[in-house]
């Protein structure tokens, strides 16, 4: 699966729901996440450790960083 993912608030949270919804369903899933319009390669790795961390700690998820796309 992969989870495109912006820096707005509300697409960081959508994604924690979508992970939420596919952890419930397939415990062992692997999600790979693009972080979608953001301003710089920073930007983009400071939401996906965001999510990373909510992710392993709060669903058991582990999810792998694929890259950001610069607006």
């Amino acid at each position: 699966i992969v989870l495109v993912v912006t820096p707005d608030p509300l697409s960081v949270l959508d994604s924690f729901a979508t992970l939420k919804v596919l952890a419930r369903r397939r415990p062992n899933i692997r999600v790979k996440v693009v972080m979608n319009m953001a301003d710089n390669s920073e930007q983009g790795k400071s939401f996906f450790y965001r999510i990373h961390s909510v992710a392993k700690e709060s669903l058991n998820v582990n999810v792998e960083f694929l890259g950001s796309v610069h607006r």
